[in-house]
């Protein structure tokens, strides 16, 4: 369930998504036990009965600035026996990842940083030129935070939580924080607001992964 100015998205071990696909901007439903809320409720609500055992992904798809609150309840025979509830702030274009794991006896979720710096690249690829400092060097700027974020995606695969976390705040954040001590390569006012708010859920989510 998910309090939020966000869509929801859920894929199940097999691949089955329901929810709304942020990739192909669809409405989908491809498993027969699902119920989907829709778009534009409050909250979104997915309903999943017969739960496989493994793993699945839950994407949070913001569509405004807010807060979010996603709450995970897993039931038997009618009975909620595991709630867990997850809050933050989301903006337009951020999409948020966890991993949700079910087991005979215990039900995880995790935050998956990884995959979303691969979103932050993304959003970030789609950028005007005109969003950057110097239009002409647009691309290179995209092209170095590209090798930057993928710098911190290898860091965290390899569970060097806190220099993923160090180049994720001093040397990309830094490029779009508005910080007057340093040169901003992303110097539009509204982009760099969204993209810090990104950039600290993903530390966030990082951080929560360095506590376990």
């Amino acid at each position: 369930m998910l309090g939020s100015p966000a869509d929801l998205f859920v894929v199940d071990p097999e691949g089955r998504g329901v929810g709304f696909d942020f990739v192909s901007q669809q409405v989908v439903n491809e498993i027969p036990s699902a119920v989907y809320s829709g778009q534009g409720t409050d909250p979104q609500v997915i309903w999943i009965q017969n739960n496989l055992l493994g793993e699945y992904d839950v994407y949070v798809i913001g569509t405004e600035t807010g807060p979010y609150d996603l709450t995970i309840d897993f039931s038997e025979h009618g009975a909620s026996v595991d709630t867990q509830e997850i809050t933050g702030e989301t903006v337009e274009g951020a999409v948020y990842v966890y991993r949700l794991n079910i087991a005979e006896e215990e039900v995880t979720i995790n935050p998956d940083p990884a995959a979303e710096l691969g979103r932050l690249e993304e959003l970030i690829g789609g950028l005007p030129d005109d969003s950057f400092d110097k239009r002409k060097l647009a691309s290179q700027r995209k092209n170095a935070l590209f090798n930057k974020i993928d710098d911190v995606i290898w860091k965290v695969e390899a569970g060097n939580y806190t220099d993923a976390i160090n180049k994720l705040f001093h040397d990309i954040r830094a490029k779009m924080d508005g910080d007057s001590t340093a040169e901003d390569w992303i110097t539009d006012p509204e982009t760099q607001s969204s993209l810090c708010v990104i950039i600290d859920h993903i530390i966030s989510s990082i951080e929560t992964l360095q506590q376990e």
